[in-house]
């Protein structure tokens, strides 16, 4: 797999973060102050004394193609501004709320924000960070439809994940959890972008598929970076998803994979009484190397992928519009943080 490097960051990340960040500041700023002080922390925008940061508030991907998909219309990215804050706000709660669920103790390289300010006032931000998002879409109803509809979907898929962790699955499992929990945001964003942009429903519909393809594509890798990704890097130590036995594409592809020996070594580990040490972490990596759920993650990623760029082809984009597709596809599912 190739490793990105910051020449290979698309343009429009930046473009991304430069138009939305501010406008997430804007409405921050509007909310209650200590939530205000959660969420700007969270976001990454501030630190745990509210002073402000000017890193770490993400890859800023859907916005991104909130973007992409208005100038697939012809609009200018300045003119649907309000359904990337949007989006992205929808996404910081989830996270917010994914962190507590997990207990996750650490987000992009340092302290979660339920460990920092409590998991009440965690929940609440998270609260109003969704409230904040719903209102900003009020002035178009078919976008803020979409919107609700993703909400819905990606509860359904975190509801899907917490069934994974207790009960199992199979690779079908994981890929319904998978289009709900990460691929319905990234349909969202590309429908609303869209819709905002003017585009007419038959467009819309096409670039919500991409999104769902790219969600899918993005969270195989997600899980292969959650094991294999370098700890600088993904700011998350070795082997993450293991020691917090997370039932991730690599682990579920080899639970339920066709060796069973594999398994049943794998299911002995993760059960094991108590966290998980060094030495259990690179014992589960290796019988997950020896199983290959490595590649079989990479693949998946590859094809779905490509599945996401055959989409591209159902809609006339202008050429450069096309290519600028083409290179935000690829480093999403390339990318090593």
């Amino acid at each position: 797999m190739t490793n990105p490097t910051l020449r290979d960051i698309p343009a429009v990340l930046d473009q991304a973060h430069t138009l939305t960040v501010p406008a997430v500041r804007q409405v921050l700023a509007g909310l209650h102050s200590d939530l205000a002080a959660v969420a700007a922390y969270h976001c990454g925008l501030s630190d745990r004394n509210g002073w402000p940061v000017t890193s770490g508030s993400g890859k800023m991907l859907r916005p991104a193609l909130v973007f992409l998909s208005a100038r697939a219309t012809g609009a200018v990215p300045a003119t649907v501004v309000a359904g990337a804050v949007a989006v992205q706000l929808v996404h910081e709660f989830s996270l917010l709320h994914d962190d507590i669920m997990d207990r996750d103790r650490a987000r992009r390289g340092r302290p979660s924000a339920w460990t920092v300010f409590g998991i009440n006032s965690a929940i609440l931000a998270g609260d109003a960070l969704l409230a904040s998002a719903v209102s900003l879409l009020t002035d178009n109803p078919h976008a803020e439809t979409v919107l609700a509809t993703a909400m819905g979907r990606l509860c359904a898929g975190q509801a899907d994940d917490l069934a994974l962790q207790s009960r199992g699955g199979t690779v079908t499992d994981w890929e319904r959890m998978a289009a709900n929990k990460t691929g319905a945001l990234m349909w969202a964003s590309c429908q609303i972008g869209a819709l905002l942009g003017g585009g007419d429903p038959r467009t819309a519909a096409v670039l919500g598929q991409v999104g769902t393809e790219l969600g899918l594509a993005f969270q195989a890798l997600d899980d292969w970076l959650g094991i294999w990704g370098d700890p600088q890097a993904t700011g998350k130590p070795v082997g993450a998803d293991i020691a917090a036995r997370k039932r991730s594409l690599p682990i579920v592809a080899t639970l339920a994979g066709p060796c069973r020996e594999s398994a049943q070594v794998l299911a002995t580990i993760l059960a094991r009484e108590g966290d998980l040490s060094a030495d259990d972490i690179a014992e589960a990596t290796a019988v997950l190397e020896q199983a290959q759920a490595g590649e079989v993650t990479r693949s998946h990623a590859r094809q779905h992928a490509a599945l996401a760029l055959d989409a591209l082809t159902e809609s006339v984009i202008p050429p450069r519009v096309r290519r600028e597709w083409d290179q935000l596809i690829t480093f999403a599912t390339t990318r090593t943080v």
